[in-house]
């Protein structure tokens, strides 16, 4: 059986904390919390707004199990800044090493 060490939430409302996103993916996070998996949120409008912190969070991104994404949808798209950030994470994953022996595998996108 696969052991889930560390869980984010990325939440993609721009209410930020007060957001129903925030709120249904803090509860979700509770509940993996019950499994003995560290978790940490990000705020995607604020963890992708300068090169430095979008390093910062690709970090993070690299160092984590699971991710959870809070975002609502508009018109049937997500937030601009939550597509930044998917991207970015792409972008990240495919550039880091061409030999991805030694590469985190990410178990699930939530």
């Amino acid at each position: 059986m696969i052991k889930f060490k560390k869980a984010v939430l990325l939440i993609g409302s721009p209410k930020g904390k007060d957001s129903s996103s925030a709120s249904l993916g803090s509860y979700l996070l509770s509940k993996v919390e019950e499994y003995d998996v560290s978790t940490e949120k990000g705020y995607l409008h604020s963890e992708i707004n300068t090169e430095t912190k979008r390093i910062q969070f690709l970090e993070k991104i690299a160092e984590t199990d699971i991710i959870i994404l809070a975002a609502p949808l508009y018109v049937d798209t997500l937030p601009a800044k939550v597509i930044r950030a998917l991207s970015l994470i792409a972008e990240n994953r495919k550039n880091i090493n061409n030999d991805h022996s030694d590469l985190k595998r990410i178990r699930a996108l939530l």
